[in-house]
């Protein structure tokens, strides 16, 4: 979701679905009349929450200045799907 601001400057939101969801990818429902929308995972088909079990649902929510980025927004749902492996090592000892 992007669009202008009142101040000239445009910028907006970009939701990711993770692939572990159910129903990945999961539907969106879009407001016709008004800025919103939602993930509806429940919309192709239907799903049930046994008792006693949870129901976990990720998303990663990115929210930047200016037109989207295809690129980049391609590349934060791949990192969020598959996250870099990260070491972080001393370049000293610590004194």
């Amino acid at each position: 979701m992007a669009g202008p601001f009142p101040d000239g400057g445009k910028g907006g939101l970009t939701m990711i679905d993770h692939p572990s969801n159910p129903t990945y990818p999961t539907a969106v429902r879009i407001h016709p009349q008004v800025p919103y929308f939602c993930f509806a995972f429940a919309q192709r088909q239907p799903y049930t929450i046994e008792a006693g079990k949870s129901l976990e649902l990720r998303y990663r929510c990115v929210v930047h200045d200016g037109e989207p980025d295809k690129a980049a927004n391609e590349r934060w749902a791949r990192d969020f799907a598959d996250p870099p492996k990260v070491t972080v090592q001393p370049t000293s000892k610590p004194k």
